[in-house]
């Protein structure tokens, strides 16, 4: 998917260490409420975004205009645009924006659904090894790190590194 937005550039100290202090949802959200009521009506977006189930953690501070312009710029500036550029409610810019912060988040889901599938799979080996009896020498020598010699019962294998 090609964009027409321009990229990103390094964002200052400050504006990096806002952007780290807002979730993946928060950004989402407030992207799209400015999407709705664009730059020019902060207050409209705080309104729009008060009391949201994912924002219960923000103080009303949070909502205040001037906060959410601060917010909402270095969104923009993330996203490849000029912070001090005015944009109407649906523009496509302001679309683009959401979209980006949207795809982020479903990047972020798929990252959640690849650990728990890998931890799905170990979890299910373990359960096979069980059933098979490959761990049985875990419960008889617990204190032992390797597995009993099959060749020498009484000893255990050498550590893969000494090989």
């Amino acid at each position: 998917m090609s964009s027409d937005a321009p990229p990103a550039v390094a964002l200052p100290p400050a504006e990096t260490a806002l952007l780290a202090s807002t979730t993946t949802h928060e950004r989402v959200l407030v992207a799209q409420a400015v999407f709705e009521r664009g730059t020019g009506d902060y207050a409209g977006v705080g309104k729009l975004l008060e009391g949201h189930a994912l924002l219960r953690e923000r103080g009303p501070e949070w909502f205040t205009a001037d906060n959410l312009g601060r917010v909402f710029g270095v969104l923009l500036a993330n996203a490849g645009y000029d912070p001090t550029t005015s944009f109407p409610a649906q523009a496509p810019e302001l679309r683009k924006v959401a979209h980006k912060y949207y795809m982020d988040r479903v990047h972020e889901l798929y990252e959640a659904m690849q650990l728990c599938q890998d931890q799905f799979r170990i979890t299910y080996s373990e359960i096979q090894e069980l059933k098979d009896g490959k761990l049985d020498w875990k419960l008889t020598h617990p204190d032992r790190a390797l597995p009993p010699s099959p060749v020498r019962p009484g000893t255990a294998l050498p550590a893969a590194d000494a090989l």
